[in-house]
């Protein structure tokens, strides 16, 4: 089966494109993969840098925002189509 890759930053945008990208999905009969690349925070510039969040709190965050975009769209496709999720860290 085949899939469509949605990324997401969780902004109004992203949500409108995983809200057309899941009608699709369920047009084709397609898997659904919602991907979100979180950054390192860039620190202030003093020594040593000052990160108000850790990393772990950074990945905790987009994990709950990720599965809530998921049961979002579970909930539109009553469960039709299959729809998984991927966090992954970025680089710059």
């Amino acid at each position: 089966m085949k899939k469509i890759i949605v990324p997401t930053d969780f902004s109004d945008a992203a949500f409108n494109a995983a809200t057309y990208a899941v009608e699709m999905a369920l047009e084709l009969q397609l898997e659904l993969l919602l991907l979100n690349v979180y950054q390192i925070p860039v620190g202030y510039v003093i020594e040593p840098p000052i990160f108000p969040l850790s990393m772990e709190e950074i990945k905790a965050d987009c994990k709950r925002k990720l599965d809530g975009l998921r049961l979002h769209l579970e909930r539109i496709t009553a469960g039709k189509i299959k729809i998984s999720t991927i966090i992954q860290l970025g680089g710059y």
